[in-house]
């Protein structure tokens, strides 16, 4: 048994993590109060991945849920699922960070810190072989982009062999939910670079417009949104929750297949298919469909196009009762048409979890099979230069530093922050680069 711990931060993470708990509850069968459903079969199961489980019988996720503003917690704890979270990993501030990076990482982040850290370690020392940590968070805020970064960096020192993934919420390249959100992604991107082991990119535009394009929503509410991305979350732990299977993972062998150098370890996610509830009696796609839809622009779960840009590497993480020469057949299709860079003698990493993919009633159709991919490639370079170019253009003009200025930090270490992301950005731009150099030897 090999434990995962999830911690959601901020009031995107919490939120989110919501969403990822309604459907592990769903998957696992097991009902609001924690309880297992009375027609539970859990032979394919591996129940303590995820959750711990109490003397009563009953299952408590490990998870613990942090937002300097209690008003998501309170949502929490209140909500359907109160009864199944320990009320002590539901840990709240007296207000939120006001937007400001400083206020979560360094000010008001450490009296947070000190007030959640004995739970933290409780949850961590009840585990008897701990694997690693998932956090979801968006980097947007104070609480998701500096509270954030203060604990990969607090994990990174007091528990270094353990991996840690995050599925991270990028700012949308079009819509922007606060006017200093650039720094606040500079900042956590800059510890990000040191203390994560991986980064699954993620953002509400693009996920919105895969539930108006593919799902027939055109309004979609933020719980449609956290949903999708929950779906992919999922699938991408399905082999570590379920026994069945061919060539499971665990965390640290996603990380393994996926980061070819330490730094470079931002990687996209894209799910599918996608199909409206009102299509639930359509054909159902084929593996080689589903496949190719994997690497379409508009089924990514981050505002990107793959195309511009080249692959390093791919795990492509299968569910449902399918063949296995079904997915070589399709994979060796797509690697012909996809552009890695050239020294990736294969690319891929494959997994088939035999366990039917779950889903909300009601988001959309259920299908019988389903690929999440995440894949390392030089086109996370379109979301840094997004950013690279609203950080600039605020900090060109010193627009709104002083408030961040005004809580500690100096302005050497803003450069110095500034120096780490234009870093990152040469690092994926220089794989074309150097690959180019390949061809032309």
């Amino acid at each position: 048994m090999r434990e995962i711990i999830s911690l959601h931060i901020g009031q995107g993470g919490v939120n989110l993590g919501n969403a990822c708990w309604e459907l592990f509850c769903l998957e696992h069968n097991i009902q609001p109060d924690g309880t297992l459903s009375p027609e539970k079969t859990h032979n394919n199961d591996i129940l303590e991945t995820m959750f711990s489980e109490n003397p009563s019988g009953s299952y408590t996720p490990r998870s613990i849920f942090i937002d300097s503003d209690p008003d998501p917690i309170d949502q929490i704890r209140k909500g359907p699922f109160n009864k199944a979270f320990h009320p002590d990993n539901l840990i709240s501030g007296k207000q939120d960070f006001a937007s400001n990076f400083v206020k979560g990482n360094n000010t008001e982040g450490k009296e947070l810190f000190n007030k959640c850290e004995d739970q933290i370690r409780k949850v961590i020392e009840s585990c008897d072989n701990l694997q690693g940590f998932i956090f979801t968070h968006a980097i947007s805020g104070g609480t998701g982009s500096g509270f954030s970064a203060l604990l990969y960096e607090r994990f990174g020192i007091v528990y270094p062999k353990k991996t840690k993934v995050g599925f991270t919420i990028f700012p949308s390249p079009k819509y922007s939910d606060t006017i200093v959100e650039p720094y606040n992604s500079v900042f956590s991107l800059d510890t990000f670079i040191r203390d994560a082991e991986m980064i699954v990119a993620m953002d509400n535009e693009a996920v919105y417009d895969i539930c108006s394009a593919h799902l027939d929503n055109e309004i979609p509410s933020y719980s449609n949104i956290n949903r999708i991305m929950a779906l992919a979350i999922a699938s991408s732990l399905s082999s570590m929750r379920f026994k069945g299977g061919y060539l499971n993972t665990n965390l640290k062998e996603l990380e393994t297949n996926l980061v070819p150098f330490p730094n470079l370890h931002f990687t996209l996610s894209s799910f599918a298919p996608f199909i409206p509830p009102e299509k639930v009696h359509n054909k159902q796609p084929t593996i080689t469909q589903i496949t190719k839809a994997a690497f379409d622009k508009n089924y990514m779960l981050a505002k990107v196009d793959p195309k511009v840009g080249k692959y390093v590497a791919c795990s492509l993480m299968y569910r449902g009762l399918i063949n296995p020469w079904e997915v070589t057949n399709a994979v060796i299709k797509m690697r012909k048409k996809l552009d890695f860079i050239n020294w990736v003698p294969s690319g891929f990493k494959t997994g088939i979890n035999t366990q039917p993919p779950v889903f909300i009633p009601g988001d959309m159709a259920k299908v019988k099979n389903t690929l999440c991919a995440i894949m390392n490639t030089s086109a996370f370079g379109q979301i840094l230069n997004s950013i690279e170019d609203r950080f600039h253009k605020l900090y060109n003009k010193r627009a709104f530093v002083h408030w961040f200025l005004g809580e500690g930090i100096r302005s050497e270490l803003i450069s110095s922050a500034d120096w780490e992301f234009a870093d990152l950005k040469r690092a994926y731009r220089s794989l074309e680069e150097n690959d180019k150099e390949s061809d032309s030897d």
